[in-house]
């Protein structure tokens, strides 16, 4: 389905600005999900905690965690999996410790 911007929009450049929104939009959900599996990987499963450490609402941490749970059986999720969480720890370091257990970053 080709989404058409609404008939208010005259300007080309109008156009393009819901277009780049539209881009955002879709890179902030696929980082912020991203960043959930990272969560994930670590043992964080709380809903409240998750939510918390995300800065977004449990509510919305419900819908991913679900989104997870119904597609993490698929066929090619263990590896499609493996290379996000690798991508994203690239992306999203740990803070290595020093050997008194505080942050050496």
């Amino acid at each position: 389905m080709i989404r058409r911007p609404p008939k208010s929009t005259h300007s080309r450049s109008s156009a393009a600005s819901d277009v780049y929104k539209r881009q955002h939009s879709i890179k902030r959900y696929v980082n912020t999900f991203g960043r959930m599996l990272l969560l994930i990987s670590h043992g964080i499963t709380d809903n409240k905690e998750i939510s918390r450490l995300l800065v977004q609402s449990e509510r919305l941490t419900k819908e991913y965690l679900e989104l997870y749970e119904k597609y993490k059986k698929g066929d090619h999720w263990p590896e499609a999996n493996q290379e996000f969480l690798e991508q994203l720890k690239v992306l999203y370091p740990a803070k290595k410790k020093d050997r008194g257990g505080k942050d050496a970053n």
